[in-house]
């Protein structure tokens, strides 16, 4: 794919995917409204002999049209055709903001040209034709191509299919060049470093011809292991005896914790009770109770008073008899 035409309507994109195929594989451009307009839109005299003239090369990429004074030259010689046959309300909407947006702008075409509003108003204005010619185009660019058996044409019906063939394209050609052990360079992503490409190095930002780029072609040694390797998460073991637990020995239990008693006391009963544990005297009636603490509670017979306590060391007194 050397010798590359882009047919379709006008709006159908045709100088856009031209330029686009030109920039990425590598190929000269030729834009053929930029030969054929002179100043004041008049259609210039070597016009045809600068298509004959590019046409006869090897490579290069451009548009079909003018074939009232081309014919079918750029059939003839071309290898592949890309036929833009999109829908005509995609045309229609593409020329119709292309126009108005040249006409705001008043930016300069070719050759002077540019532009204007009062030039909608002609009947070959791009708007019009695309809207009166949109069939017939179609029809002509199918005869075409049964004329001309040997020429590759690719047709794409919606923008959708232009954008991936020509990312599918740009990769089969790499794939080509690298197969064949030809290097494939990189494809300019913006017009300034297509510029440089044109160029060449040395010529602007980049590496120059004094430049020494060095690989070293031994792999990088591989990063040292972590320290942490797994990590488990079973039952958590019993701590075993301490440092302290040796040299101290096992930690006492607690002494138990005294229990609050109530004792029922008869009336007529003499008690022997710690002072600390009797809060106040008791009731005075046919029954009575005494709060104390455990073993502190001595009944006549079984304790005589002036017995340590078993709790607080103190002495028991003797607690005046409970009479009903």
């Amino acid at each position: 794919m050397n010798r590359i035409i882009v047919s379709g309507i006008s709006g159908a994109g045709k100088t856009t995917l031209a330029r686009k195929l030109s920039e990425r594989l590598g190929l000269p451009r030729h834009e053929l409204d930029a030969l054929h307009h002179g100043p004041g839109w008049v259609k210039r005299p070597e016009f045809e002999s600068d298509v004959d003239g590019f046409s006869r090369g090897g490579r290069w990429v451009s548009e079909d049209q003018y074939h009232r004074a081309l014919g079918d030259l750029l059939w003839e010689r071309a290898d592949t055709v890309v036929w833009l046959d999109l829908p005509r309300r995609t045309v229609m909407w593409r020329v119709v903001r292309r126009s108005v947006a040249r006409a705001v702008s008043g930016r300069e075409l070719w050759n002077g040209n540019r532009e204007a509003w009062r030039d909608w108003l002609e009947p070959d204005h791009p708007v019009r034709w695309a809207w009166r010619h949109h069939g017939r185009r179609r029809r002509e660019t199918a005869a075409r191509a049964e004329r001309h058996p040997d020429v590759r044409v690719i047709r794409l019906r919606t923008a959708r299919e232009a954008r991936n063939w020509l990312k599918q394209e740009l990769k089969r050609q790499r794939e080509q060049k690298r197969e064949a052990g030809q290097p494939a360079p990189p494809a300019p992503r913006n017009p300034a470093q297509a510029a440089y490409a044109a160029r060449g190095p040395g010529s602007g930002p980049g590496p120059g011809p004094e430049t020494t780029i060095s690989c070293d072609p031994s792999p990088p040694p591989p990063p040292p292991p972590s320290p942490v390797t797994s990590v488990s998460f079973g039952p958590e073991p019993s701590p075993g005896p301490g440092p302290l637990t040796t040299i101290l020995g096992p930690v006492p239990s607690p002494p138990p914790v005294p229990v609050m008693t109530t004792v029922p006391v008869s009336a007529g009963s003499v008690v022997s009770a710690c002072a600390a544990a009797v809060p106040a005297r008791p009731r005075i009636g046919k029954a009575s109770t005494v709060t104390a603490r455990p073993n502190c509670l001595r009944m006549v017979g079984n304790s005589s008073p002036g017995a340590g306590c078993p709790f607080t060391g103190e002495a028991c007194r003797p607690v005046p008899a409970v009479t009903a």
